[in-house]
């Protein structure tokens, strides 16, 4: 379901609920009105209305449509980060090994430099995640940015806080890396 929750509904009620009350109070008072005065129900054609509600069907047909084929490719994007990620992660584990990196001296070395990789990768993705939802920069959403501690070193992780887009940054560290 879309609506993943109450909150999201009462989000998209709220600027669509006194328009609604409005319409709904207009049209109790034309019925009134044709009650009281016995007027003739044909003074409103009923292909007008017919003509309004088929616009608007099409209209929310297409609004709903593509916000449907965002919300996929989304879909799609992420399954790809995933996939792309698992195979990096299997990379770095058989690439970064002291038998093929001369700059490795020890196993206890590989073994810092892949967890250093691997958990700097990971905390790309839940900045991207985080930032996607809450906003690129630590100072958006503070709280949520406390997933990505455990993630990175507290030198590494204190030099994002004033970075505009924190996950553009932590891949370029991975980069340099």
């Amino acid at each position: 379901m879309l609506i993943p929750s109450r909150r999201a509904a009462v989000k998209i009620i709220r600027p669509i609920g006194p328009p609604a009350l409005f319409f709904t109070a207009v049209t109790l008072g034309v019925e009134r009105v044709y009650e009281t005065y016995h007027a003739a129900a044909s003074v409103f054609s009923l292909a007008t209305a017919g003509l309004l509600s088929t616009a608007l069907a099409i209209f929310l047909g297409f609004r709903v449509n593509e916000a449907y084929e965002r919300w996929w490719e989304a879909r799609k994007l992420w399954g790809t980060l995933v996939n792309v990620s698992r195979s990096l992660g299997r990379k770095v584990s058989t690439m970064v090994v002291p038998e093929r990196l001369a700059a490795l001296e020890s196993e206890e070395q590989g073994a810092a430099v892949r967890t250093e990789i691997l958990h700097r990768h990971i905390a790309y993705v839940n900045a991207l995640r985080i930032g996607l939802r809450n906003g690129a920069s630590m100072k958006a959403a503070p709280d949520a940015w406390e997933e990505l501690r455990p993630l990175l070193s507290d030198e590494e992780f204190l030099s994002h806080r004033d970075d505009a887009n924190v996950a553009t940054q932590l891949l370029r560290r991975q980069s340099e890396t």
